[in-house]
């Protein structure tokens, strides 16, 4: 009579196919991660503009407005009514409790070079799906002043330029997707961007533009737009992720930088 064999890996065999597939998670995984990560941010960023885009249509709607610098969101404190009012809020936070809805750290740029703490010179938010927002700057576009007024960038403090202006109108807006959470890079989960005259958001207001700012005693401060920047970056080496939004934008709404 004979005994039946049977085939079976050695403990050898076992523990060399064990140390080669560790080798390849050790390889892959992290990428997956990182791309699954960046996916993720992708598609809370999108959510977050795509939100707000449709509540500022929905402003100018009610309103009968034909443009988003004719409606009460260019008056004084216009820009907190409207999140208040037609955005889903779960936090508020005044200029002095920025850290409570963003990051409390510093925020960091992809390439390392630049680290900068936030602050929101008025009121920030975090909305229902998590994203904390910041439109902390009401800027006026100077178009038909250049067309009356002679010298532009140093106007009057008299009510008429403010009526001059009010053809267009920008809004600079911070986004973090996941609001105090990590990685708190600019250009991962921390975007600057602006709101348009439509509505629309963009990621950068545009270079033949003057830009028109209010301080804090309410007097308009005027630039040309190319010297507007809070930083002279790109986006790799962006803080806050100024210009990062137009990458995604190009890429079909992937973040493959």
């Amino acid at each position: 009579m004979y005994m039946k064999k049977f085939l079976a890996f050695t403990l050898s065999e076992v523990l060399i196919t064990l140390g080669i597939i560790g080798v390849v998670a050790a390889l892959t995984v992290p990428d997956l991660v990182t791309s699954y990560q960046r996916k993720a941010q992708t598609v809370q960023l999108r959510k977050t503009v795509s939100e707000i885009e449709n509540a500022l249509d929905l402003l100018i709607t009610e309103e009968g407005k034909t443009s988003l610098a004719q409606t009460s969101i260019a008056e004084d404190d216009g820009v907190s009514e409207f999140f208040k009012n037609h955005m889903r809020i779960i936090k508020s936070c005044s200029s002095t409790e920025t850290s409570n809805c963003f990051a409390s750290e510093n925020y960091t740029s992809i390439d390392g070079s630049r680290t900068k703490a936030f602050s929101c010179a008025g009121t920030s938010y975090v909305l229902a799906n998590s994203a904390a927002v910041c439109a902390n700057k009401t800027a006026l576009v100077a178009i038909e002043a250049k067309e009356k007024n002679s010298d532009p960038l140093t106007p009057s403090d008299s009510t008429p330029f403010f009526q001059m202006v009010s053809s267009g109108l920008n809004i600079e807006l911070y986004i973090d997707t996941n609001g105090s959470a990590p990685p708190n890079i600019g250009g991962r989960d921390m975007f600057l961007v602006y709101i348009k005259s439509d509505g629309t958001i963009v990621s950068s207001v545009a270079t033949n533009d003057t830009v028109c700012t209010l301080n804090s005693q309410k007097k308009p401060v005027c630039v040309e737009a190319d010297k507007y920047t809070i930083e002279n970056s790109t986006c790799e080496s962006s803080a806050f992720g100024s210009k990062c939004f137009a990458k995604i934008l190009n890429s079909n709404w992937e973040m493959n930088y």
